[in-house]
């Protein structure tokens, strides 16, 4: 077995998101993304941009210390900053001019920060396959990297588990974009999902692609050392793909556990208790 074949394998996942993404732009006739940089557009009264003292027409180039270059990075940024305090310092441009406002996130599903706002949007006119195809190529790509740096951030302990999402969380989500956007949006939101699995795959995880990637890998190092018939024990290779099967399982229930709040009760109530004690 050769390393690229895990990584061929691995990739298939994330092309077919491309491909999901080209047949919804084709039928959908449009991209709507939002304008880059991120302009504040519209504040719900009373909401969090509203307290903060954000107007229309505002920049927002940063959340504390952190940069923010588009809606991707702000998202991630009030996410992680939020986690920190609960309140967070805007960096924005108003009339060329750098201000900063102190904001207080409110806190939706899922535990993302959010400040009941809108944004300046951008609609892309898709009258053709071959421009469905580029821009399902763009956003492909975009999703790619949104995907691979939440998960780097996840790993790093800057996102909290409570963002994750499992298989329950994923029906819910489904449904509610259904609701609120028609059937078609779930073209979309399969391709987002199917990017996530395809990189989650190419991770060095025993029992993954990525894992029987690695090993391939390590085998042909060590056999160019010691020999042709090198191979990594048996033993060795089955027991780390148990414990790579068990970690996955057991990061699944957890998950699972966090969407249907179980996860939460517990946190809240030892907390409690020790809080007393």
């Amino acid at each position: 077995r050769l390393p690229s074949d895990g990584f061929l394998e691995g990739m298939f996942s994330i092309l077919l998101g491309p491909a999901f993404l080209l047949s919804y732009f084709y039928l959908q006739g449009e991209q709507i993304v939002v304008s880059n940089p991120v302009t504040v557009q519209g504040i719900a009264f009373d909401g969090a941009a509203h307290r903060a003292g954000l107007k229309d027409g505002d920049v927002i180039t940063a959340v504390n210390d952190a940069e923010v270059t588009d809606f991707v990075d702000l998202h991630l940024d009030l996410m992680m900053e939020g986690t920190k305090q609960e309140t967070v310092t805007l960096t924005v441009l108003r009339d060329g001019k750098a201000i900063q406002l102190e904001a207080t996130p409110s806190v939706g599903q899922k535990e993302l920060r959010q400040l009941d706002c809108g944004y300046d949007l951008e609609v892309v006119e898709v009258d053709s396959v071959y421009k469905a195809a580029e821009v399902s190529v763009t956003q492909g790509i975009d999703y790619f990297q949104q995907n691979g740096r939440s998960l780097a951030e996840f790993s790093q302990g800057k996102l909290p588990l409570t963002a994750m999402t499992g298989p329950i969380g994923m029906l819910d989500i489904a449904n509610q974009l259904m609701e609120t956007h028609g059937v078609l949006y779930l073209l979309n939101f399969f391709a987002v999902i199917t990017i996530a699995l395809g990189i989650t795959n190419l991770m060095p995880i025993p029992c993954l692609d990525g894992g029987h990637m690695s090993f391939a890998t390590i085998e042909c190092i060590g056999q160019l050392i010691f020999g042709s018939t090198w191979r990594v024990p048996h033993r060795l290779k089955g027991t780390l793909e148990y414990a790579g099967a068990f970690l996955l399982i057991s990061l699944i229930l957890l998950v699972t556990l966090v969407d249907i709040g179980v996860y939460q009760m517990a946190i809240d109530f030892f907390s409690s208790f020790t809080s007393h004690t």
